[in-house]
């Protein structure tokens, strides 16, 4: 674990995730990966995804094809996959409505709910890049 004087100096020159995983308005992530994962989104949200360069964001709508609201969220660019914060409630039953058919989506993406340990990890090595 990074001692506090580093996770200081990191946010203080970059940028920060406050977690917000309990209480009412608590969030869950899923993690996008595979090759076509953002034209997968892309085809999916109501926001731009694909254009979206490394490092960037966007919020955007997760909603029916009549256009009722599924979910709103908003979805992080890494180099190496996507994370798309969601609410916390509604987390394992989105990944499980993102996992399409072979018909439909013929490129598999996978896709992983991040709990506490696992997004702990992943930004630790993040951070690790950043000294």
């Amino acid at each position: 674990m990074i001692d506090i004087a580093d996770q200081y100096r990191i946010i203080a020159t970059g940028a920060g995730w406050v977690d917000r995983t309990i209480g009412p308005t608590a969030r869950g992530r899923l993690r996008f990966d595979g090759a076509d994962r953002a034209s997968f989104l892309q085809a999916l949200l109501s926001n731009e995804v694909a254009a979206l360069a490394a490092g960037a964001g966007t919020y955007a709508l997760y909603l029916t094809p009549q256009g009722r609201l599924i979910a709103d969220l908003h979805v992080f660019v890494r180099p190496d996959g996507l994370v798309v914060d969601v609410p916390a409630q509604k987390a394992a039953a989105l990944a499980a409505m993102f996992e399409l058919p072979a018909d439909i989506a013929p490129v598999p993406v996978e896709i992983n709910q991040l709990d506490n340990q696992a997004l702990v990890r992943y930004y630790e090595k993040e951070w690790r890049r950043w000294e």
